[in-house]
C-alpha cells in the first residue's frame, strides 16, 4: 500500500444525533441508516441521506430499537437481521420502505449481534455473530427467502485457519461465486468492554466447503465495515486489539487483481460506520469513535473511481 495514494475524506453533512452500530446500504440512490446506539441510548430511527448534499432526514421506524444488527437488500425488499437492545435478538423482518411496513419472518437460528450478513446467489448468509450470554458463535445461517426457512451451518471455522471454532464482528462480501470475510474477532474481555482483533482475509468456497487465505494482509481490527462498487470493495475503520484509537483508515480491495490498497483517510477513527458506494462516492455516516458509547454525528465523503 502506498501511502501518497490515500486522500483525505472531505465532510458533507451531520446526522441528527451521534450514531454507531448500525448498518447501512444504497436504496434508489440514497445511503439509509439504521438504528443504531447513541451513546448508552438505543434508536429504531431509518434515515436517508443524500449522498450529493449530505441531507439527512427521518423516513421511517424500525419495528424495534437496536444496535449491532444487520441489513441485506434484495431488489426493493430490505431484510433486517438480529441485533441487541438489553439483550440479544433473533428478529428476522422483510422492510417495506416505500409502504412503511414490516413483515416478520421466521426468526434468525440463534439471538445474534455484531456480525455480518450478506447476500449470495439469491440466499442470505450470517455467518457466527456474538450471543448473550453464550458470546461468540460457532454456526453460520443460511435464509432463503423463497421458503422462508433459515437453515443452521456448523462446523464452518475451519481450525487451519481460524484459531478458534466461532467469530463475529467481522464483514462478509460475495464475489465470483465464492463468500470473503475480513477481519473480526473471537474473544470479549467483559471487564474492558474490549473485543480482540483477527487479521483474516479469506475466502470460501461453497461447493467445496473450504477456506482459503488470500493473497494480502490485513490488519488486525474487528468493527470493519464495506461497500461494494462495481469488481471493487471498500473496505472502512475497525478497531486494534490494543490501544484507544480505532482504524481511520479507507482501503481498496480490487477484485480482479486481488490486491488491497490504502486509498482515504478518515478525520477521525472509527467502528461500524453505516456506509455505502453512490454515484462514484463512498458515503461513511456516523461510527463509534471510542469504544463503547462515543459516537460521531458526521457525514464523510470520498471520491472514488468507477
Amino acid at each position: 500500500m502506498v501511502a501518497k495514494e490515500a486522500r483525505k475524506s472531505s465532510s458533507i453533512g451531520s446526522l441528527p444525533r451521534p450514531l454507531g452500530d448500525m448498518p447501512g446500504l444504497e436504496y434508489k440512490g440514497k445511503l439509509l441508516l439504521f438504528g443504531g446506539g447513541s451513546g448508552e441510548d438505543v434508536r429504531d430511527e431509518i434515515l436517508s441521506i443524500d449522498p450529493l448534499t449530505g441531507a439527512c432526514d427521518e423516513i421511517g421506524k424500525m419495528p424495534y430499537k437496536s444496535r449491532g444488527h444487520q441489513v441485506v437488500r434484495m431488489g426493493n425488499v430490505i431484510y433486517l437481521l438480529g441485533g441487541f437492545e438489553a439483550g440479544t435478538r433473533n428478529d428476522c423482518h422483510a422492510l417495506d420502505i416505500e409502504h412503511h411496513k414490516a413483515e416478520r419472518l421466521a426468526p434468525l437460528p440463534f439471538s445474534n449481534a455484531w456480525f455480518s450478513a450478506v447476500e449470495h446467489k439469491g440466499n442470505i448468509v450470517v455467518l457466527g455473530g456474538f450471543s448473550i450470554p453464550s458470546g461468540y458463535l460457532p454456526h453460520a445461517g443460511v435464509f432463503d427467502p423463497t421458503s422462508g426457512k433459515w437453515e443452521t451451518v456448523k462446523d464452518v471455522f475451519d481450525d487451519n485457519i481460524f484459531p478458534k471454532p466461532h467469530m463475529g464482528s467481522n464483514v462478509l462480501a460475495s464475489h465470483g461465486g465464492h463468500i470473503y470475510s475480513f477481519g473480526g474477532a473471537d474473544t470479549f474481555d467483559p471487564a474492558k468492554g474490549r473485543a480482540n482483533a483477527l487479521d483474516l482475509a479469506i475466502r470460501f468456497f461453497p461447493d467445496e466447503k473450504r477456506w482459503e487465505k488470500l493473497a494480502f494482509s490485513l490488519s488486525p481490527r474487528e468493527g470493519i465495515v464495506a461497500a461494494r462498487h462495481g469488481e471493487k470493495l471498500y473496505l472502512v475503520g475497525g478497531m486494534p486489539e490494543k490501544g484507544e484509537k480505532p482504524f481511520n483508515d479507507i482501503e481498496e480491495l480490487n477484485f480482479s487483481s486481488m490486491s488491497l490498497r490504502l486509498v482515504g483517510k478518515l478525520p477521525y477513527g472509527c467502528l461500524t460506520p453505516a456506509v455505502a458506494c453512490i454515484k462514484s462516492r463512498l458515503i461513511i455516516a456516523g461510527g463509534v469513535t471510542k469504544p463503547l458509547f462515543e459516537m460521531t454525528d458526521k457525514i464523510q465523503c470520498l471520491n472514488i473511481n468507477s
